[in-house]
């Protein structure tokens, strides 16, 4: 297998399973959406749900920038 063809195919692995999160995602919102409705709990449950993930984020890119200066 020659270099070409084997970024090609970790290119398509990575690819797939990014669609495939986003399939799940969208599988957890509807989900959401149709047990709880819309309401301020479920804006509340999103809110806490989204901010951290959000500060893990900007947090892990911090450390992962910091890492590799040294």
């Amino acid at each position: 297998m020659s270099i070409t063809s084997a970024i090609a195919r970790a290119t398509a692995v990575i690819a797939g399973f990014n669609m495939l999160s986003e399939v799940l995602k969208f599988i957890r919102e509807m989900a959401l959406a149709c047990v709880f409705g819309v309401s301020a709990a479920t804006d509340a449950y999103l809110v806490a749900y989204t901010v951290p993930n959000v500060v893990f984020a900007v947090l892990g890119g911090v450390t992962a920038a910091g890492r590799a200066l040294y």
